[in-house]
């Protein structure tokens, strides 16, 4: 019988050594939807517009990526569409547009996959070189974003606010449909 007991115990301590071990598996996949207007201005304050964004935010901690869908709507000319990818390690992040405007890296912040902001710089490699400089935080009303536009010689030239407010994915998808139509 202390054989047996011996036995039981060795393979209890090596089972709850094993699942101490073991990874917990990534959580699911999230999808949320969002739709808000960017303010823009000079570094003094003075109007220059401002445009709607409408996104569709997928984390995948599986693939540890963040991928936004953007559909920015301007007074004038048709919406334009980007995607921004996300790399994940750990709080760290790459960044960069599919479209290959703009790459960079920033740092998240709060708990993994939950996070609740995140600050980042990216450069921009199209015509317009510059920098932005950003921090987004999510709070229980939504996401504000300031971004501050930067010349590659240093100089602020342009502030971005946002205020975006969740919807749901069939606000989302009737919008997008709408908006992806051609104009009559």
């Amino acid at each position: 019988m202390k054989q047996f007991s011996k036995v039981f115990i060795f393979l209890l301590s090596l089972a709850l050594t094993i699942s101490a071990q073991t990874p917990a598996a990534p959580p699911p996949e999230q999808v949320t939807y969002f739709l808000g207007e960017v303010k823009i201005s000079s570094p003094t304050g003075q109007p220059y517009g401002s445009t709607v964004s409408l996104i569709k935010r997928t984390l995948t901690p599986a693939e540890n990526k963040i991928v936004e869908l953007v559909l920015s709507i301007e007074a004038k000319g048709a919406p334009l569409e980007f995607t921004t990818v996300f790399t994940v390690k750990d709080s760290k992040f790459t960044v960069r547009d599919e479209e290959k405007t703009f790459e960079g890296e920033g740092e998240l912040t709060g708990k993994p996959w939950n996070w609740t902001g995140w600050k980042y710089q990216v450069n921009i490699i199209g015509a317009r070189k510059g920098v932005v400089k950003a921090e987004d935080i999510l709070t229980e009303t939504g996401i504000t974003v300031k971004k501050a536009f930067y010349t590659p010689d240093g100089q602020l030239r342009v502030i971005f606010s946002e205020d975006l407010k969740p919807i749901s994915k069939e606000m989302y998808d009737l919008l997008h449909a709408s908006l992806q139509k051609p104009a009559r």
